[in-house]
């Protein structure tokens, strides 16, 4: 959700986050798990903060992985993506669910055999 957007001292790439997902597939084993948690609601970008995945970004980050399971969240990713568009900062920590635009479950991936 950070990397390429310079907030950590790491040089701006659109597509950072999209080639770190690659290269973490080279480091597993064929059928290694992940265990990875991205904000997940609508498409967002808050500069330089984090993105927010949703039914245009999610797909993109965890194309070649096999989602095994969504966890901590109580909701599917089609209903994550129903949230209000909102600025990106009201996430699942946000004491009032009714003004969050944002959570952050577990997805465990498995890389293909």
């Amino acid at each position: 959700e950070h990397d390429g957007l310079g907030r950590y001292g790491d040089p701006l790439n659109p597509n950072g986050d999209l080639q770190e997902m690659r290269r973490l597939a080279t480091l597993l084993a064929p059928g290694g798990l992940l265990m990875l948690g991205v904000p997940i609601g609508r498409d967002v970008l808050v500069f330089n903060a984090h993105r927010i995945y949703g039914p245009q970004r999610l797909p993109l980050l965890t194309k070649g992985w096999d989602m095994l399971g969504l966890y901590g969240s109580g909701k599917t990713l089609e209903q994550l993506a129903q949230f209000p568009q909102g600025d990106g900062m009201r996430g699942d920590c946000d004491p009032n669910p009714n003004t969050r635009n944002w959570e952050q479950p577990v997805m465990v991936l498995r890389r293909p055999t």
